[in-house]
């Protein structure tokens, strides 16, 4: 029986990096669009035929002002970059919370792509620690600010909670026989 650090459940989030803001379109994407990059970017993390987010859902994060509204019913890079990490965190923290982090980012004058990039930065180097041990990289923002430590401690939360998942879908694999 292969260990866990050996078998694809790790392997595959060791491997996972998400896309920063500049690979994400910078065209307008229908709703139906938006979902698939979103779904295909998270697919890693989840077992096979869950569902990151709905139209419906968006729709409703929208309305309630977790996102911006679309444009025209389209959606750009913000969103996206707005969606891949409310989907990540929704997992761990109620979206009222969530909410309320999106407007201390708002409030630091950061533009959206800036702090999305660096929540990419500091998720990938949380789940290296979680999931290898690799040492914790220092702090990648330069300012080391209390806003800063809020989107670590988010972090480490996802990569806990995707590290229990992983694990989780590890057992049930050996328990099946796969």
């Amino acid at each position: 029986m292969e260990r866990f650090e050996e078998s694809p459940y790790c392997r595959e989030i060791e491997a996972f990096r998400l896309p920063r803001y500049a690979e994400l379109p910078d065209f307008r994407l229908y709703i139906d669009q938006l979902i698939a990059l979103v779904e295909k970017t998270l697919a890693p993390l989840t077992a096979d035929g869950e569902k990151w987010i709905t139209a419906t859902m968006i729709g409703n994060y929208a309305r309630q002002g977790v996102i911006p509204r679309s444009e025209g019913k389209r959606y750009g890079r913000d969103h996206a970059a707005y969606l891949i990490f409310l989907c990540l965190s929704k997992q761990v923290i109620a979206i009222g919370d969530i909410q309320q982090l999106i407007g201390v980012q708002r409030g630091t004058g950061f533009e959206v792509a800036v702090a999305y990039d660096y929540f990419c930065t500091e998720l990938e180097s949380i789940l290296a620690h979680v999931f290898n041990g690799a040492p914790l990289r220092p702090d990648s923002s330069r300012t080391h600010a209390r806003e800063t430590r809020l989107v670590r401690s988010a972090g480490f939360a996802v990569a806990h909670k995707i590290y229990l998942s992983q694990y989780l879908r590890y057992l049930n694999a050996q328990a099946s026989g796969i």
